[in-house]
């Protein structure tokens, strides 16, 4: 059976329960982007959940983590208007197929709308998104509105 827990507070964000899902992602980053530092990536998030702005969903199967979204919730820079801004979707690949990763996006937008927010931001990565999560995306009534490049330095 899977359940979503909402985590607002950051005692709630715990290293042991996210460890599994973001250690399958990281292990897809190409070599010079460097490992992902997922007790950093932890102490950082707790931050943001203590300034307010953050939230986050764990999807559960059977009292174990197989997924976890992260949004913050701010005012746009441009625009005035409150936003929000999904800043990791990361599920287990054996739970993509099913209710999990859908669930997790379900209560990420449905805080956004209690909140209020004139637009939602979501993305898509070349390393671990799936193929057709831009479709999915545009199923659901989003649009592209560009294109993200990246370098990786030395310094």
């Amino acid at each position: 059976m899977i359940t979503v827990l909402e985590i607002n507070r950051p005692g709630d964000f715990r290293y042991q329960d996210v460890f599994e899902i973001f250690r399958e992602v990281g292990d897809r980053f190409p070599p010079e982007y460097g490992t992902m530092d997922i007790l950093h990536m932890v102490r950082e998030w707790k931050k943001l959940l203590q300034s307010g702005i953050a939230k986050t969903w764990m999807a559960m199967r059977d009292k174990k983590p197989v997924g976890v979204l992260g949004a913050l919730f701010m005012t746009d820079f441009y625009t005035g208007k409150l936003m929000a801004f999904e800043q990791f979707w990361f599920v287990l690949e054996a739970e993509r197929r099913g209710a999990p990763g859908l669930r997790l996006f379900k209560a990420y937008e449905a805080e956004a709308a209690k909140r209020g927010c004139r637009t939602i931001w979501v993305g898509q990565n070349n390393i671990n998104s799936p193929e057709n999560l831009s479709e999915f995306y545009q199923r659901k009534g989003f649009l592209q509105w560009g294109s993200i490049f990246r370098k990786v330095t030395n310094g």
